[in-house]
């Protein structure tokens, strides 16, 4: 049973990556690196000579900061320090000030994601949910509070969440993307084992966009997980089609071991 759940979270991961991958920005990939390799260095040990140089910096940065409180450069200077030291609890006082100065959801997308390293679950959830009110237009934040209460078996929450963001972007004038937001309620229902809810989700969705790919692609990959592999092909060569250049490789790599499955499946019945 484990093994089958832990394939399933594999599965699903490989869905986000290709559904969403194209609505989200990756300039805040190095600092996202930047945290994950500070964990690491967290758990091991730097050399005393190279700890009490970037403790130095710190300090120097942290003198400049107290004469101009709001100067951003400091900010995030002392914020890679932290993070080349392993002090990940360090980094949350710049990334409040840094979300805080620019006004941007990057900083405080790796707020939610640092204090989730820390183990801060009420921190995370609070700062999450702060992005969705603050920043309802981008993607990555309605995304990040989905995947923050998934993750804690709080599915009821997560659909709450994404079907206030649908109310809010049909509304006149919202910036929010429909389809993403749709494809994300979608992907909660699939996570959560509900192919029925999620294809309904994945059918009405690709009606509103006959050239997104992502809808059809979704469609293809319920059927494959439900064993239908012959129903998946043709929506998956249709995504591969419609989909762009960058993303094509990915999902020809689903569409195959779709087809492999299905001659597999002949095969046995061949033999039989």
């Amino acid at each position: 049973m484990k093994a089958s759940q832990s394939n399933q979270k594999r599965f699903v991961t490989v869905t986000v990556v290709v559904m969403l991958i194209a609505l989200l920005s990756f300039s805040i990939v190095p600092l996202v690196s930047s945290i994950i390799a500070a964990d690491r260095i967290a758990k091991g040990k730097i050399p005393d000579g190279r700890q009490q140089q970037l403790e130095n910096q710190a300090l120097g940065y942290e003198l400049v900061l107290e004469r101009e409180p709001d100067n951003q450069n400091a900010w995030r200077s002392l914020l890679d320090i932290r993070l080349q030291q392993g002090n990940i609890s360090g980094a949350i006082e710049p990334l409040k000030k840094l979300a805080q100065l620019t006004n941007a959801p990057d900083y405080t997308i790796l707020l939610a994601q640092t204090q989730t390293v820390l183990q801060d679950d009420e921190g995370a959830l609070s700062t999450y949910r702060d992005l969705v009110d603050t920043h309802p237009e981008d993607p990555r934040s309605l995304k990040g509070l989905v995947d923050f209460l998934m993750s804690h078996e709080r599915t009821g929450e997560a659909i709450d969440a994404v079907q206030k963001s649908l109310k809010a972007a049909e509304q006149p004038g919202s910036q929010i993307d429909l389809i993403s937001t749709r494809l994300l309620l979608g992907e909660i229902y699939y996570s959560s084992q509900k192919f029925d809810e999620a294809m309904k989700i994945y059918q009405a969705t690709a009606k509103l966009d006959g050239d997104d790919y992502r809808p059809i692609l979704a469609q293809a990959i319920v059927l494959q997980e439900l064993g239908k592999h012959q129903e998946a092909g043709p929506l998956f060569e249709t995504a591969i089609f419609k989909a762009p250049v960058e993303f094509k490789e990915a999902i020809k790599v689903l569409a195959n071991n779709s087809k492999t499955a299905l001659e597999s499946s002949k095969s046995s019945k061949s033999s039989s």
